[in-house]
């Protein structure tokens, strides 16, 4: 439903106490509203329904979103600087070169969102059901995942530095060249995701399912890999520079052209007969 406007009045000309009003009273039923560049800094948007709503350029910074429907919308190069954005749903949602900066997202539904390019500094995505994002070169520096599922997720490019994505699904997950440099990845179940030429540099990947992933090219300098699991992994040209490995499961993993990688760090591992040793190193 179209905001209403009155006769003679121009939205670019509304104060921001004036969008608040507006939108404020229409919140429950703005579904395919055509409103981009809405100024609604602080407003209480609460159990709003803006399915398919377009929000592009939208000022939404510090509003109150819990419980919202925001499927489908659009919310391109909108700012959400510290949106309240527990619970809502945003399948399916444009985010792409969006500001959530220190947003909290935890408990949302974001599937086959679309947040390319999106700043999401600190932003909490705890608790959240996330499968098929689209989050290629955002940036989510410090940001939380714990415990959200992750399935099928692109990250390709991303930054993740020091992000918490510890207790999560991340089940063919794509990411291809991110900066995942001192990450907390423990307890997660990465299976069947492609990390090559990622940088991983001080991440905590203990007790992490790496089953079957592509680790071709990545850095994995100082990694903790204590009680992982990288049984079948392709780990051709990574380099495991002072990492960690403590009861690794290295069961059929491909390390024949790994770099820095020592007799101690192997000493340490589980392996079998189906695992591809560099030739300077010898099972005991």
């Amino acid at each position: 439903m179209p905001l209403e406007i009155e006769e003679g009045s121009d939205p670019k000309d509304w104060t921001e106490a004036e969008w608040r009003k507006k939108v404020e009273k229409e919140k429950y039923n703005l579904v395919n509203a055509d409103i981009p560049g809405a100024k609604l800094r602080g407003a209480n948007l609460r159990e709003a329904n803006l399915m398919r709503a377009n929000l592009t350029g939208a000022d939404l910074s510090q509003v109150d979103l819990r419980g919202s429907d925001l499927m489908g919308a659009q919310l391109i190069d909108a700012n959400l600087t510290e949106a309240n954005l527990i619970g809502v749903r945003m399948n399916q949602a444009l985010f792409t070169d969006a500001n959530l900066t220190r947003a909290n997202l935890s408990g949302s539904r974001l599937c086959e969102t679309v947040l390319k390019r999106a700043i999401l500094v600190e932003a909490d995505i705890s608790k959240g059901v996330l499968t098929k994002a689209d989050f290629s070169n955002a940036d989510l520096t410090g940001a939380k995942f714990i415990k959200s599922d992750l399935t099928g997720v692109n990250f390709r490019g991303a930054l993740l530095e020091k992000a918490n994505m510890s207790q999560c699904i991340i089940i063919r997950a794509d990411f291809r060249e991110a900066e995942i440099q001192q990450c907390d990845l423990s307890d997660s179940n990465l299976d069947q995701s492609d990390l090559s030429v990622a940088d991983l540099e001080g991440a905590n990947l203990t007790r992490a399912n790496l089953n079957y992933c592509n680790l071709i090219g990545t850095e994995l300098k100082g990694v903790n890999f204590t009680q992982a699991k990288l049984t079948n992994a392709d780990l051709t040209d990574a380099d495991f520079e002072g990492a960690i490995l403590k009861d690794t499961d290295l069961r059929g993993a491909n390390l024949d052209q790994v770099k820095n990688f020592t007799q101690e760090q192997l000493d340490c591992s589980l392996i079998d007969k189906t695992t591809k040793l560099p030739s300077h190193l010898r099972s005991t």
